[in-house]
């Protein structure tokens, strides 16, 4: 809950507080959530290249972990998603059996079919790296999702907070 939203409340609940905490120690992103964040040019060439020398750096193991990378638009989802498989052997990334590569993507404009099967597909790990609109993840609870990396941040916090929170849904070490 966002401090306008509190206030809002507020003045139609006089006297209302958050259930076991003091309204002092209110965070909205969980403790055990690293965060970091990296100037980058605004072209998509640049994002792509600090995105790929952010897997690199952090040596994300894709068989234990997951990816979310939000995207603003559909068409950023799916040029994400194109750009970083064209990066694939840099990444240590390889095609399974089936030739499918380990990165997808995921927005509103897919049919109900092809959205349940790239949650599957990146919830049983076949895909670690999952460039997607903020329609990914309501109410989906996928415990391993470590990291979450923005291509280009939300126009409002409130958005942030929600899709930072894809991640830490354990207590283990997570970055966003």
């Amino acid at each position: 809950v966002t401090r306008q939203i509190q206030d809002a409340i507020a003045r139609f609940l006089p006297g209302v507080q958050r259930y076991g905490q003091k309204e002092e120690d209110y965070n909205p992103i969980r403790s055990h959530i690293g965060m970091s964040f990296v100037n980058v040019a605004n072209d998509d060439s640049s994002r792509i290249k600090a995105i790929v020398e952010y897997i690199q750096q952090n040596n994300i193991d894709t068989t234990k972990s997951r990816m979310i990378i939000f995207c603003r638009t559909k068409m950023q989802c799916e040029l994400c998603a194109a750009y970083l498989e064209e990066h694939m052997t840099e990444l240590g990334f390889s095609y399974d059996k089936e030739g499918c590569a380990p990165i997808g993507f995921f927005h509103a404009g897919m049919d109900a079919d092809d959205r349940e099967e790239i949650y599957q597909k990146f919830k049983s790990g076949s895909i670690a790296v999952l460039c997607a609109t903020k329609a990914f993840g309501m109410g989906m609870d996928i415990p391993n999702v470590h990291y979450i990396v923005h291509y280009s941040p939300p126009s409002v916090l409130e958005d942030y907070l929600q899709e930072v929170g894809r991640a830490g849904r354990k207590r283990e070490d997570y970055e966003a």
